[in-house]
């Protein structure tokens, strides 16, 4: 059941990725359903993350949008929520490894989205954890 669920956001993610790449937005929405399973499957994790991820939405509020969107700390935080123990910090650094080489090789000018990214690792994190 739990490999079902981790492909399936799989392939949600891949969606938000192409979406964030062509329109620099994302339609969070799609995201409310395994934001049910993780609060079913993991409710303590999931109540200190959905705390956290408040707090880091108002602080992003606040500071303009000027490092990360909002769109990619609703994904942030679904994955963290579904990814049981340590899996979501190898998750993270993986993307965030990603996002620095997209950062030097393509995007020089501008910032590179963030989702596609997150949506990479992912695949990595299921395959090799």
């Amino acid at each position: 059941m739990y490999i079902f669920i981790t492909y399936l956001f799989l392939m949600v993610l891949i969606c938000l990725g192409q979406q964030d790449l062509s329109t620099k937005s994302i339609n969070s929405f799609l995201l409310f359903p395994f934001w049910c399973i993780a609060t079913v499957l993991h409710w303590q994790t999931c109540l200190l993350i959905g705390i956290s991820y408040l707090c880091v939405l108002y602080l992003n509020q606040l500071n303009q949008q000027r490092w990360i969107g909002n769109g990619d700390l609703d994904v942030l935080a679904c994955g963290l929520c579904l990814t049981p123990n340590l899996i979501g910090f190898s998750w993270l650094n993986c993307a965030c490894l990603i996002q620095l080489a997209l950062q030097a090789l393509f995007y020089r000018e501008r910032q590179a989205p963030f989702v596609p990214s997150l949506s990479i690792s992912w695949a990595l994190t299921v395959i090799y954890v």
